[in-house]
């Protein structure tokens, strides 16, 4: 195919042209440019529709956006007016100046070593302790707040939330979460600024339910463009499950952000989602007692030196514990201590699955899955 021109032209949100952007246009080759005085940057393009934008700029938020392109030359007008005599040109939301890196809190950055988490600073192994929090989002974009759960994560001793970014309440039951409703984006900063500041990290499974609320690629790239000043203690997922969820773990492209996976295959799937280029991998292990507590250390060695999944490992969906768990064996204390004492030790972290988490509830004090969550936190004092 012959080539065609694409002109960039990139302007901020105040209606000024950005001079000196660096502009990336990805068509199975990379072509890069800088823009003029004018914030103009023409580029020589294969006349191949499927594109990905870049651009980035001295103290502007890197933008990134995928395109589907004319057959023919084209304007690309990042913040720029529309000329009623140009339809097929691309209109596309303006640069937005930076803000100040977010206070981390008592966030603590993290540094990998093969298969092992550690801190920057300590250079101490770390493995990370989650509970589910899936209606974590959901509850911030409708008003609730969160500090009840926050309180009651810091108090058991918890230091991640594995929260959805998609649900539909065809599947799970009981609510829908959908990034088209107005002001999901700005739900999503508000709760990842809350955690960063109480020191939570945040596992932001992006993708669930996508066959009932078909998301495109553009939903990864806008959570990854939110989540990036808070990169220390996010940890981004592609998603859950994909097989039945409705959406492609081998499509997704580098998000630029520090952590960040391919998501997660169903339930002890054999052929696992492998990194490619991922900073970290997950899996969602068999449930079935004993089997699965066998499976809490074979798990991790057969993706180590099998699969060479040579980054860390998350177990993001262990068997679920407590009441309405995966079986009997579940509501006893001791042994989801036992699986939680061997997650941390051989992984870079698990995620406790029960039921008030999934649903968005507070833990009933003296319950079950009150015994179990402080078994669990105990388990993983290395």
């Amino acid at each position: 195919m012959s080539d065609r021109t694409i002109l960039t032209i990139v302007y901020n949100s105040d209606g000024q042209p950005v001079p000196g952007a660096t502009v990336k246009i990805d068509d199975a080759t990379l072509h890069t440019g800088t823009t003029d005085a004018s914030g103009f940057c023409p580029l020589q393009v294969s006349a191949i529709p499927a594109s990905h934008l870049w651009i980035t700029a001295p103290g502007y938020i890197d933008y990134s956006h995928h395109l589907d392109l004319p057959l023919t030359n084209v304007q690309i007008r990042v913040g720029y007016p529309p000329d009623p005599d140009r339809p097929t040109d691309v209109l596309l939301p303006p640069l937005q100046a930076t803000t100040p890196t977010p206070d981390p809190g008592t966030i603590r950055p993290l540094t990998s070593e093969g298969v092992t988490i550690r801190d920057v600073e300590t250079g101490d192994r770390v493995s990370l302790c989650g509970y589910d929090q899936f209606t974590a989002l959901h509850a911030t974009l409708h008003g609730t707040d969160l500090t009840p759960f926050i309180t009651e994560t810091q108090a058991i001793g918890f230091n991640m939330w594995r929260v959805f970014g998609e649900a539909s309440s065809t599947e799970n039951g009981y609510y829908t979460l959908d990034p088209h409703t107005p002001g999901y984006y700005d739900a999503l900063d508000s709760l990842a600024q809350q955690l960063h500041t109480a020191g939570i990290y945040l596992l932001f499974t992006t993708y669930a339910d996508n066959q009932v609320l078909h998301c495109s690629l553009e939903h990864w790239y806008k959570c990854a463009e939110v989540l990036r000043p808070y990169q220390e203690g996010v940890f981004l997922s592609g998603g859950n499950q994909y097989q039945k969820n409705g959406w492609d773990p081998y499509g997704l492209p580098d998000p630029h952000i520090k952590w960040w996976s391919r998501g997660s295959s169903t339930e002890d799937d054999q052929n696992p989602v492998p990194p490619n280029g991922a900073t970290f991998a997950e899996f969602h292990p068999r449930r079935d007692y004993p089997k699965a507590l066998d499976d809490t250390v074979a798990s991790a060695t057969n993706l180590q030196y099998t699969k060479h999944f040579n980054v860390p490992l998350l177990i993001t969906e262990p068997p679920r514990m407590g009441e309405d768990g995966s079986g009997t064996p579940y509501l006893d204390p001791q042994i989801c201590w036992q699986f939680a004492r061997h997650y941390s030790t051989q992984c870079a972290g698990a995620v406790l699955h029960m039921r008030p988490g999934q649903k968005g509830t507070l833990i009933d004090p003296n319950s079950a899955c009150d015994r179990i969550a402080a078994a669990w936190v105990a388990a993983f004092a290395l």
